[in-house]
């Protein structure tokens, strides 16, 4: 019985299931190369799309330039990325073309930034370009790296897409900070329009365009207490039939 043994053949898997094996192990992958697709492509229009919300936030103030730039730009950007993926260039490729791309499109977002009117007063416009600076400094370390590969052994697929998960976690928690100073800022801007109104409505006569009474006596008082003894006066004017011209 032991010799019979001996001599059986090991069991194998059916062709079937061999089969199955290998067009699960191909769909994988597929689904791997469209994931990190989809965040490369993601990461790429990211400052397009932030700089599309801030042409909306500045209508009026914003950069000069025509938004179809933003969209020419992209394009250009996203068909270098896609021609390497098409011609089956190796990974260092494909990485050097995504960060090239990446880097380029986050210098014109700080460019199209710095062209807002209210960017020299505007925090939060100061903190998005320092956060998209930051971004292309990365993606230019990233397409250093993969054109000067160093010695040491390449960093794991799965951890490039990790990795590209992790940027797009931090620039939506600090595009959610910056939603709420820029609105933060606008409030702030329009309460302090609407109190420069409100004190010219008061303090002065709409008509004549000269302080009113109560801003007068206001002014006056002030003159007064900043003036030495005796040396402040008051000229008076008496128009005869001012009234008439008034009216």
């Amino acid at each position: 019985l032991r010799r019979g043994n001996a001599q059986r053949p090991l069991p194998t898997l059916p062709s079937g299931v061999a089969d199955a094996a290998s067009v699960n192990a191909d769909l994988q992958r597929l689904l791997a190369a469209l994931g990190t697709g989809h965040i490369d492509l993601l990461l790429l229009q990211w400052p397009i799309a932030v700089l599309a919300g801030m042409r909306l936030f500045y209508s009026r103030r914003g950069p000069k330039l025509p938004a179809a730039f933003d969209g020419l730009v992209l394009a250009l950007a996203y068909l270098l990325w896609l021609a390497t993926w098409a011609s089956r260039g190796d990974v260092a490729m494909r990485i050097a073309a995504f960060s090239a791309g990446s880097m380029l499109l986050n210098l014109y977002g700080v460019v199209m930034l710095t062209h807002i009117d209210d960017f020299k007063t505007s925090t939060a416009l100061k903190a998005l370009a320092v956060t998209e600076l930051l971004a292309a400094g990365v993606q230019s370390i990233r397409l250093m790296r993969a054109l000067f590969p160093p010695s040491s052994p390449t960093v794991e697929f799965n951890d490039l897409l990790l990795a590209s998960g992790l940027a797009i976690t931090v620039s939506s928690l600090v595009m959610v900070y910056l939603s709420l100073l820029l609105n933060y800022e606008r409030t702030e801007r329009n309460l302090r329009t609407m109190h420069r109104k409100l004190r010219f409505l008061a303090d002065m006569d709409v008509l004549t365009r000269v302080p009113n009474r109560r801003h007068f006596h206001e002014l006056a008082s002030q003159a007064l207490a900043a003036s030495p003894g005796g040396s402040a006066a008051v000229m008076m004017f008496d128009i005869d039939h001012f009234k008439k011209v008034n009216d």
